[in-house]
């Protein structure tokens, strides 16, 4: 009995560390669970009060960026060193950055680039819950247009096109190059508030900001002087009806263009969060992490393994290539690998017969070709020969028989022999070769009337 009790404290006591290791476990999973509960409407409306009556344009530009937090931290930096630039030259300067076009593309945008930045805190919950349910957030942002429209607030938006397309409202600026960025109350736009435990995020401007408002909605919106786009800037629209956000390749953007032309582009694809210009920042939920594994390697991570790749392909088939040039001209090639004496000599032996026998017939080939030039090199000298001798002693034939013709003439034609003679050879010598052909068969004429 003693020892049955002994074993069951034994037992007891090794039991103990896991039993009270299960509450700690619960509890990292209740923890767990709790960071994966999506923002309810509330909240996303509550985070989303202050930009949802931006232009489309510029707001996708704040949804697409407040998922790379350092960036815009950096890129609000960088824009305060260049205060002195106009817009389109700080975009065009900060193009030479390592950062996301969306980033860049609010260098223009100085006051909204300096809230975010400011506010970092709303910009990651924004940018995290954006990469957690993009369609949840865009809906949501529909939902605000559509209060305020009920509240009769849009139509007071001077600067503005508001418009309605498949029960979607859509804001552009009515400026084409032109936007202005709008300074609203959050708290009055959308009529009665109706979350009332979540109230809108507002945001406060200094009270020396330079702004400018127009009509009767001055008490609503104010307007940020415009800005004119000069810049990478019309590559990103909305899809409304399907919840997401479509960019084009971002050069050569700096040209106003309607969001339907944007989405129907050639090129035009549904917007990817890029990993690695979070650098490093952690995600929020687990969820999100697993899809966007941080530990994966970056773009240029990959490009210089890819290129390291071609670069050691290429350098293998250099080697190659040099290895069979050395084989063909006949040289000796020692074995890379060889696992002994009897296999290496082998090999030796078998490479060096193999460039005996394809070094033979090019030889005899350039031997061949050779005898060819040197034969036909003789046959040309000895046709130049040939010409030079009959026509020599044709010569001689035709200047004997004009002696013979001379010494048979009267001497009055013999009054001067040696300008005739230097007359005959000097026109024989102009005279082209027909008319030299005319004189010698007059000549061979005379020659058989001689006869």
């Amino acid at each position: 009995m003693k020892q049955l009790k002994s074993w069951i404290a034994i037992l007891t006591l090794a039991l103990s560390p896991s039993l009270y290791s299960l509450p700690s476990s619960a509890t990292e999973d209740q923890a767990s669970t709790a960071q994966e509960v999506q923002l309810s409407q509330a909240e996303l409306a509550q985070l989303l009060a202050p930009i949802a009556l931006y232009p489309d344009s510029l707001l996708s530009h704040i949804l697409i960026a407040s998922t790379y937090p350092l960036e815009v931290v950096q890129a609000d930096r960088w824009r305060k060193q260049h205060a002195s630039l106009s817009a389109a030259q700080a975009v065009n300067l900060a193009a030479d950055q390592d950062w996301d076009p969306s980033v860049i593309a609010l260098v223009g945008f100085e006051t909204v680039l300096a809230k975010l930045s400011e506010d970092l805190t709303w910009t990651q919950k924004l940018g995290d819950a954006f990469l957690q349910d993009e369609a949840s957030v865009l809906a949501s942002i529909q939902t605000l247009r559509a209060e305020a429209d009920a509240a009769d607030s849009l139509s007071k938006m001077d600067n503005m096109r508001v418009s309605r397309v498949n029960n979607s409202i859509i804001i552009e600026p009515i400026q084409q190059q032109i936007v202005y960025v709008p300074v609203y109350d959050s708290r009055l736009v959308y009529g009665s508030w109706r979350w009332h435990q979540y109230p809108p995020v507002y945001w406060t401007y200094p009270v020396g900001m330079s702004v400018s408002y127009y009509g009767p909605g001055a008490r609503l919106f104010f307007w940020h002087a415009g800005i004119h786009i000069g810049f990478n800037y019309y590559f990103s629209a909305f899809r409304w009806h399907e919840r997401h956000i479509i960019v084009t390749h971002h050069r050569h953007t700096s040209h106003y263009r309607p969001y339907r032309k944007i989405v129907a582009s050639h090129g035009a694809k549904r917007w990817a969060h890029k990993p690695q210009h979070r650098h490093g920042v952690a995600y929020s939920t687990h969820k999100v992490k697993q899809r966007y594994n941080s530990y994966r390697p970056t773009q240029s991570q990959l490009k210089q393994q890819r290129q390291l790749s071609r670069t050691q392909l290429q350098q293998g088939q250099n080697r190659g290539s040099s290895h069979q040039d050395k084989v063909l001209k006949g040289q000796y090639i020692k074995p890379k690998y060889s696992h002994n004496g009897a296999q290496s000599k082998a090999l030796t032996s078998r490479l060096n017969a193999t460039a005996k026998q394809r070094k033979e017939p090019k030889a005899q080939q350039r031997t061949q070709h050779a005898q060819n030039a040197k034969s036909a090199t003789l046959k040309r000298n000895d046709d130049r020969q040939y010409v030079q001798n009959n026509s020599q002693g044709k010569h001689r034939a035709t200047d004997l028989s004009n002696a013979k013709r001379q010494a048979n003439k009267p001497q009055s034609n013999q009054r001067h022999p040696n300008l005739q003679a230097q007359t005959r050879s000097a026109t024989r010598a102009s005279a082209p070769k027909s008319h030299q052909r005319a004189r010698q068969a007059s000549n061979y004429r005379i020659k058989q009337r001689e006869h």
